[in-house]
């Protein structure tokens, strides 16, 4: 039996070894940010969620280009029209110069491609499908008409699919305000809301909301049922819940610094009600979302195919956060959480765990924020290259 000292010293040296290995998520000397995956596609389940991570994915691969020499080519709504023309012209799909290997979280290893293009020096590119609900992208037979001229099955090993997903009653919660709540209205009481939602429900919308986004999620369905969709899909989901972990998640799947993820600020379309601050309307939201008689009426509101897809999509996602090494994971994720606390702070933004609050009647910091690239993330308004904002 060895003695206690034998053991700290085993125990430490293994742990120097570990530390010493190339991390199996990070790219390599001499790999590029594209030799994993030369597609990206965020789709956006939900209209009032979502928004901040389609950014955050874009905010974050621009930055991993600008470092690494790659070209980010963006997709959004108007291109999905002519998408196979638009693959050609921006060299994306499985036609595009890149050299693939095995990659944690899912995606298997493809072959590698080579071109005159590649040969001749023109910077690897990376392309970003950065998707809306309404491009219905796993629709029809087969379910991806969209990008099939591109890169062939939504399996295929080049592409990485990967959305949120967020809890049915807090998203209902978000859609009511969202669609139904004027702007100079006061905040309900819970009793109010109680009452007042399911009145108004059909009226703005709620009923149709998650049906018209997942018409894929067919009666008669168990869990398993859409879980195995997903899984065929090769979605990578994520919880809205937990959206640092999220990004970490996408940061070591795609190979790159979890660092170029973690200076994402919240952003929206539609703001809290007049004469109400974000985190008093956030702390508002949660407390009506965590009410007894809100989650009563909502197992009564919500309807069965919602929460089919919520259950499935929380063991995808559970599923592929197990895929990782645990060790890195909280590696990484502790390093995620320094960098963002550093990116907040330097601009004297208040926050709470992942939560960020932004004071907008503080001019000063509200001009210090870092500026929108609405046009190059394709998910402005049409025609405006705007839609969302810090501060609405």
């Amino acid at each position: 039996m060895r003695p206690p000292w034998a053991r700290r010293l085993l125990l430490l040296l293994c742990a120097w070894l570990l530390s010493a290995l190339p991390a199996a998520w990070s790219v390599l000397p001499g790999e590029s940010l594209t030799d994993r995956f030369s597609g990206v596609v965020y789709y956006k389940f939900h209209k009032t969620g979502g928004t901040t991570a389609s950014y955050t994915i874009f905010q974050g691969l621009q930055r991993a280009a600008d470092a690494t020499g790659a070209r980010l080519e963006v997709a959004g709504k108007s291109s999905f029209s002519h998408l196979g023309a638009w693959c050609t012209q921006h060299q994306c799909g499985d036609a595009a110069p890149y050299r693939s290997s095995p990659s944690p979280g899912g995606g298997a290893a493809a072959d590698s491609h080579s071109s005159s293009s590649s040969s001749a020096g023109r910077p690897p590119t990376i392309c970003l499908f950065n998707q809306h609900p309404d491009l219905r992208l796993l629709e029809g037979d087969p379910p991806n008409a969209q990008l099939a001229s591109c890169y062939g099955p939504l399996s295929s090993p080049s592409l990485f699919l990967t959305t949120t997903v967020r809890e049915p009653a807090a998203k209902q919660i978000s859609w009511y305000f969202y669609s139904c709540h004027g702007p100079g209205s006061p905040l309900p009481s819970v009793e109010e809301f109680v009452e007042l939602y399911p009145r108004q429900a059909a009226r703005c919308g709620l009923d149709n909301e998650f049906s018209s986004h997942a018409p894929w999620v067919r009666d008669g369905m168990s869990v398993e049922d859409v879980a195995q969709l997903m899984r065929g899909y090769g979605l990578r989901v994520g919880m809205l819940s937990s959206p640092d972990d999220y990004f970490v998640l996408v940061a070591m799947s795609l190979g790159i610094d979890v660092e170029y993820f973690s200076h994402y600020l919240p952003v929206m379309v539609k703001g809290p009600p007049e004469g109400v601050d974000e985190r008093t309307y956030h702390d508002y939201r949660t407390r009506l979302a965590e009410d007894p008689r809100v989650i009563d009426m909502m197992n009564r509101h919500v309807s069965h195919k919602e929460r089919l897809f919520f259950e499935a999509a929380q063991l995808v996602a559970a599923e592929w956060l197990a895929s990782f090494n645990q060790t890195q994971l909280h590696q990484q994720k502790k390093r995620f959480a320094k960098e963002r606390t550093r990116f907040l702070n330097s601009l004297g933004i208040l926050h709470e765990g992942n939560r960020a609050f932004l004071d907008c009647k503080d001019a000063e910091l509200v001009a210090s924020l870092p500026k929108l690239d609405w046009r190059r993330s394709m998910l402005g308004g049409r025609g405006r290259g705007r839609g969302f904002k810090y501060c609405v």
